[in-house]
């Protein structure tokens, strides 16, 4: 009997672990999402930008 509970708990802790990997990429794929909208975000001000720039350098 103790031989199975060995393999149990064994088991448990190695899912444990799996859990925890899993939950810390599920977070740095969020903070990497994140930065990405904030670059398109600060590339599409300066894509607007530039095209006000160019409408005030054409009066």
């Amino acid at each position: 009997m103790s031989e199975y509970k060995e393999m149990y708990l064994k088991l448990f802790n190695e899912m444990t672990d799996i859990q925890k990997i899993a939950e810390d990429m599920a977070l740095k794929a969020a903070e990497i999402i994140y930065r990405v909208k904030q670059t398109q975000a600060s590339a599409e001000e300066i894509y607007i930008a530039s095209g006000s720039k160019k409408e005030a350098d054409a009066d």
